[in-house]
């Protein structure tokens, strides 16, 4: 068996973006035509890319140490799944997205907000991100909640123990929620 060495591979490189046109304008779902040139000058007049929102993604915790995790229908994958409340920033800021959504969803305030870092969703064909956060020490009122009616919303104020058991089980399987759960266990272990 050959030795197989730590790095192996053509070093990545940027791609040329030529011509980029909106060829479905729709405020939920632009989507662009790229011409492309690869690094090898191969030229691609048919790359699309969806111009997606900017997304806070919230692991709220309340005082006595629950995470707060939200149930809710979702029409992309027909499913009704679990995770944390994340939504699309509007003309605000990532930090008063995350504890809007938190309290939209959740009916979750106060608390200290640490930012856990963005991440991409996917990249290959979507340009925003999804900023992570760790909300600690939320007060919890339910009639506070005010949720579009797109996403009737059960909550559940479950362990630690419980919610990663849900997420190695399949049950939660947002990957926003999941890397979001993930660097806040690394931080709070910090």
């Amino acid at each position: 068996m050959p030795v197989v060495p730590s790095v192996y591979g053509e070093e990545p490189q940027r791609w040329e973006t030529l011509k980029s046109e909106l060829v479905h304008p729709n405020k939920h779902f632009p989507v662009q035509r790229q011409t492309v040139r690869l690094p090898d000058g191969t030229v691609w007049d048919d790359y699309f890319v969806w111009d997606s929102p900017q997304i806070a993604c919230v692991m709220p915790v309340t005082k006595d140490g629950k995470v707060v995790v939200v149930e809710q229908y979702r029409q992309g994958i027909g499913e009704i799944i679990f995770h944390f409340p994340a939504g699309h920033l509007d003309a605000d800021s990532p930090e008063d997205a995350a504890r809007r959504e938190v309290l939209e969803e959740t009916g979750c305030s106060g608390g200290t907000l640490t930012s856990l870092g963005k991440i991409s969703l996917f990249a290959t064909k979507m340009k925003g991100y999804a900023w992570l956060y760790l909300l600690e020490g939320v007060d919890v009122d339910p009639s506070q909640m005010h949720h579009d009616p797109s996403e009737l919303t059960r909550v559940h104020l479950m362990g630690f123990e419980e919610v990663e058991a849900m997420i190695h089980d399949g049950r939660i399987n947002s990957a926003g929620a999941i890397a979001a759960y993930f660097r806040a266990l690394k931080y709070l272990k910090a």
